[in-house]
């Protein structure tokens, strides 16, 4: 039989008989009636929450992640205890100190009308942009600073046209532009300007010609640098005061601290990061630790270098436009000076003043001068020296870090070489090393083993007249048609510098200056030549730039031959 019900019916029917979540006893509870007098027969039943059922008790879990994220080989747990007598969370976890993944910023989501927002606070906005209050205003932080804990105001556009990048982002994406430029840089190379100019107008000049018109001046000038020299103050001073000293005299109050640390340097010689890393994140690595990485460049290249060789301009061109030129450049256009002439250095051969004098005063006399004085220190001590006999580190440690080790304790640690009484030179032996690889044949030298011990000697008896002169490499001519090709080597410290280098006037370690040491080494190549041999140069200072990370010259170019 059919149904008689329209089919419309049919959900009805079906339901009115179909339980549907009835409550249980322990679901409900009685409660009054509202009008005692009346309904007192009508209780009712009333759905209530039912109450949380207690969680067992367990012991705390131990994170899987540690507070600071970090990477390398197994070690002790977050408990200390390296999985002995712990759980196997412990004991699982691998940490290690090698490297600390940067935390962002602790921020708060921003809630309208919220009054309780202390000066200082960071928030986060529903687009994800961090800001931080000012007690009247948010201020926008860069969002790629805030990413690695890095609070710094945004004052540039990203690539969708809103300010949320630092300068050093917006330089990273090409989003830079200079607001105030200097009226006289440049059109191509324009400075923010900060200074007065001649006439007394605000912001028409960045500080390089300020200086040149005279109206530069330290805007927080140093407390303890005398009136007449005032550095800028960028340091806490005793009482913890911000802004009160400059760098020489926070060190001296020992509230120093590097601005903006190298992420690679060790924790108790922090430098200024100026680099980018490898992930292209700008001021991580200091200069060492960015050629380490690969990610050196010079920052304000030479107008007049090479494009394959540029090197760092802090001069003046012939412009008066500082920042043109690197120093050899700055001598061929006559624009060149020493920045911080020591004071005791004589006026026609001033060196870098970067040590005290017996006042205190930073940056006052060179290292010759601060000994004479009692004011020398050694900069850069070596690791493994003991306390009261330290010297300076030049070379690198077991681990690649640069500047960590003397002379001595490099050799014992496998870093460095020792010449002994050989009377060679290591650089001389990279040399060679090198020009050996792109000639293609062998020149005999002095070959030194890292660690001690070296191989070959030089060759005796080519100038009868003057048996103690020995070239660095000699190579015999096999089809006899001349007596052989000489090498030589010329190190700067010993054997000087050649006309115009910013260093002819320098007091070498053998007493002279450079330009009398060249002198002397240009009459001792002359004896080779004029004794029938082929005599090719290569000086310590144009080696150097073959051996720069980033774009080395060709040791070819600079291994030329000498005629007399």
């Amino acid at each position: 039989m059919a149904n008689a019900y329209p089919k419309s019916y049919d959900g009805l029917f079906r339901d009115a008989f179909t339980l549907k979540d009835v409550p249980s006893d322990a679901e409900t509870e009685w409660i009054a009636p509202k009008r005692a007098s009346i309904e007192a027969d009508k209780l009712k039943r009333k759905r209530v929450a039912p109450a949380p059922t207690p969680a067992p008790t367990q012991p705390p879990a131990v994170p899987r992640v540690p507070a600071a994220i970090t990477f390398g080989r197994k070690t002790s747990g977050p408990c200390g205890h390296g999985g002995a007598g712990c759980s196997s969370t412990c004991s699982d976890l691998e940490v290690s100190d090698a490297e600390t993944v940067p935390v962002p910023l602790e921020a708060k989501k921003i809630i309208r009308g919220d009054k309780n927002r202390a000066i200082g606070d960071v928030f986060i906005d529903k687009k994800g942009r961090y800001k931080k209050w000012d007690g009247t205003y948010f201020n926008p932080l860069c969002g790629s600073c805030a990413l690695v804990g890095v609070s710094r105001r945004a004052n540039y556009k990203d690539a969708s046209g809103v300010n949320s990048l630092c300068a050093e982002h917006a330089k990273a994406i090409g989003t830079h532009v200079v607001k105030c430029p200097c009226r006289d840089c440049p059109d191509d190379a324009k400075l923010e300007s900060g200074y007065n100019d001649e006439h007394g107008n605000p912001n028409r000049l960045c500080a390089e010609h300020a200086r040149a018109v005279g109206t530069n001046e330290a805007r927080l000038p140093c407390r303890d640098c005398p009136d007449d020299h005032k550095l800028e103050s960028r340091y806490d001073d005793e009482d913890g005061n911000p802004r009160r000293l400059c760098a020489e005299h926070a060190r001296a109050a020992g509230t120093h601290a590097v601005l903006q640390p190298c992420r690679d340097c060790r924790d108790d010689d922090k430098r200024a990061s100026a680099y980018k890393d490898e992930d292209g994140n700008p001021q991580r690595l200091c200069a060492e630790h960015a050629r380490a990485a690969g990610t050196h460049e010079v920052l304000r290249p030479c107008r007049d270098c090479p494009d394959d060789a540029k090197c760092e301009s802090h001069y003046k061109d012939e412009h008066g436009t500082p920042h043109r030129l690197c120093a050899v450049h700055a001598i061929a256009a006559g624009t060149h000076e020493v920045e911080r002439p020591c004071r005791d250095c004589p006026d026609d051969a001033k060196r870098e003043s970067a040590y005290k004098d017996e006042h205190g005063n930073p940056s006052r006399l060179c290292a010759k001068h601060a000994r004479a004085a009692g004011t020398h220190v050694v900069q850069c001590p070596c690791r493994d020296c003991p306390d009261d006999a330290k010297l300076d580190s030049a070379y690198k440690d077991e681990h690649g870090n640069p500047k960590r080790l003397c002379a001595v304790h490099a050799v014992a640690a496998g870093t460095h070489v020792d010449t002994g009484c050989t009377g060679g030179s290591y650089e001389a032996c990279q040399c060679f090393d090198r020009l050996e690889r792109v000639l293609g044949f062998k020149l005999p030298h002095i070959h030194y083993h890292l660690g001690g011990g070296h191989s070959g000697q030089e060759q005796k008896g080519l100038l009868p007249a003057h048996p103690k002169m020995t070239p660095d490499c000699f190579v015999p001519d096999r089809d006899g048609r001349s007596k052989g090709t000489v090498y030589q080597y010329h190190g700067n410290e010993f054997h000087g510098y050649p006309p115009g280098h910013p260093e002819e006037n320098k007091v070498l370690v053998n007493k002279m200056t450079g330009r009398e040491a060249y002198a002397i080494t240009q009459a001792k190549d002359r004896l080779y030549v004029d004794a029938g041999y082929r005599l090719f140069r290569i000086w310590g200072h144009e080696f150097a730039e073959c051996q720069r990370k980033r774009a080395p010259r060709d040791v070819r170019e600079v291994c030329r031959e000498f005629k007399g």
